[in-house]
């Protein structure tokens, strides 16, 4: 995006401190990011548009970031983000008595389902590149992780993103 662009954003607040790291804590289920859609325009063209379904989890992130802050990262420096995704476990992976399949060695240990960790990675980026808390190009190293939630844990997405060096 560029900088005229992001100015313009309607969340860009060029006021908001600038800082080292953040952490964001999203609750509720872990999405990724859905492919783009197209729609065909006269004279052959196509018009691409972000899928709808993307709205309400990008929604979630940028209120968590506005919740916390609304820090942005230094500009023009590497950035490390971590994203931690707990999905909640489903109904069949306990027993009658409430013990977990996954501690038995019945069940996979992590989830390894939709949505896959790339498009989790990119959903969490494309929300918080428009408002302004760091260019995603900037991001020199990443690790996104998918677990089930443990214990009295709710389903939630954590993104720790910091400025390298």
């Amino acid at each position: 995006m560029s900088e005229a662009a992001q100015a313009s954003a309607p969340e860009a607040d060029r006021s908001a401190p600038w800082v080292r790291e953040f952490v964001l804590d999203v609750p509720g289920e872990p999405r990724g990011q859905a492919r783009p859609r197209a729609r065909g325009m006269p004279g052959g063209w196509a018009r691409v548009h972000d899928a709808p379904e993307n709205e309400e989890p990008k929604g979630r992130i940028q209120a968590e970031w506005r919740e916390v802050g609304r820090p942005r990262l230094e500009p023009g420096r590497p950035i490390a983000l971590v994203i931690d995704a707990r999905f909640a476990r489903p109904a069949t992976h306990y027993l009658r008595d409430g013990r977990s399949l996954s501690a038995e060695g019945r069940r996979k240990p992590h989830p390894t389902g939709r949505p896959d960790v790339t498009n989790i990675a990119k959903l969490v980026e494309d929300a918080l590149e428009p408002v302004g808390a760091f260019k995603d190009a900037a991001i020199v190293s990443g690790v996104t992780d998918k677990r089930w939630c443990v214990g009295d844990e709710g389903p939630r997405t954590r993104v720790w993103a910091r400025v390298l060096g």
